[in-house]
């Protein structure tokens, strides 16, 4: 499987200068945490690198002053503690034997943004957006996100995985690290090569026909 086309919505003016001059608005991580009211783009778990369910820590042990405290666990237990800015885009996934795709494209994720972004050069992206991160001393990363259930996951949470409730954004995620507390500008140049913008009524008909 792989992806053959990312799809930003974003507002008006944004994706005109994303497609126009290649501008890309990367947002840190403690934005989308503190978007509390808005249950499309906000995410109260982003950054989070562990987590421990409280049916298997019940009790936490702590040693003071040669006495030791028993503390009950509540509830569950998240450690945020990573720094970054993101950029997110919707992917269109292939597999192997698949001919035409009819992409399954929800109405949550329209209110994400009024205008559209179709980007079919993928690959060409990722590299521009790559090289500049780098320019501005930047590391990146970039990958499809993996949805799991964070009601019933104990342990480690990678940078690239969200709870299963936003499964529906099939988000293809950008990366920039250490980051900056702000959101980050980057210029990959003009997209009129890479990508077209297409209205809403579009994107519900949409379709890949690979059979040539």
């Amino acid at each position: 499987m792989w992806i053959v086309s990312l799809i930003k919505f974003g507002k008006q003016e944004h994706i005109e200068q994303l497609y126009n001059k290649g501008i890309i608005y990367m947002n840190p991580l403690k934005f989308f945490r503190e978007l509390e009211e808005d249950q499309v783009r906000g995410d109260p778990n982003e950054g989070t690198t562990r987590i421990s369910q409280p049916e298997i820590i019940r009790q936490v042990k702590l040693i003071s002053g040669g006495k030791e405290i028993v503390l009950e666990n509540k509830g569950l237990i998240k450690e945020a503690n990573v720094s970054g800015n993101i950029f997110c885009a919707l992917a269109i996934f292939r597999k192997e034997d698949q001919s035409v795709i009819k992409p399954d494209i929800r109405g949550d994720v329209f209110k994400f943004g009024d205008a559209i972004l179709l980007i079919n050069n993928v690959p060409e992206f990722i590299d521009r957006v790559t090289k500049a991160a780098q320019k501005v001393r930047q590391n990146m990363e970039s990958r499809a996100v993996k949805y799991i259930d964070f009601d019933k996951h104990h342990g480690q949470v990678e940078w690239f995985e969200k709870d299963k409730k936003y499964s529906y954004q099939n988000e293809f995620r950008f990366f920039v690290f250490p980051g900056v507390d702000q959101t980050l500008q980057l210029r990959i140049g003009p997209l009129k090569n890479l990508a077209v913008r297409i209205n809403k009524r579009d994107l519900v008909s949409l379709k890949f026909d690979f059979s040539g």
